[in-house]
């Protein structure tokens, strides 16, 4: 599911942020 792919984008996101 796309959404399912977004939510995983976004944590992978924040990791890199942090």
């Amino acid at each position: 599911l796309v959404v399912q792919f977004r939510k995983y984008l976004h944590l992978i996101l924040i990791t890199t942020y942090v």
